[in-house]
């Protein structure tokens, strides 16, 4: 994952409405990790690139780019291509 740090639901929730304008929703699951028995709820999701959100994008398509261009057997009308859009993007500081 790369971008920032998830908002931490985890819980999946379903909406009952109040009165004609208050709806509360209530958590009706819980979503577990079965390697450690607990989840993201409260604190996220870390990425394993951290980027400002606004990056995000730009650097995950940089990065598969480079990874097409590393493979060695593309054709040479694909290797172009991905040549040029990583050409294209903004370089990160």
């Amino acid at each position: 994952m790369i971008g920032e740090t998830t908002g931490g639901g985890a819980h999946p929730t379903r909406v009952f409405p109040i009165s004609h304008a208050v709806n509360i929703a209530v958590p009706f699951a819980r979503s577990v990790n079965p390697v450690t028995g607990s989840n993201w709820q409260g604190t996220g999701v870390v990425p394993d690139l951290a980027v400002p959100e606004a990056e995000a994008r730009d650097v995950a398509y940089a990065k598969a780019l480079r990874h097409v261009l590393a493979m060695g057997d593309v054709p040479p009308p694909i290797e172009d291509e991905a040549r040029a859009a990583l050409d294209g993007l903004p370089t990160r500081p």
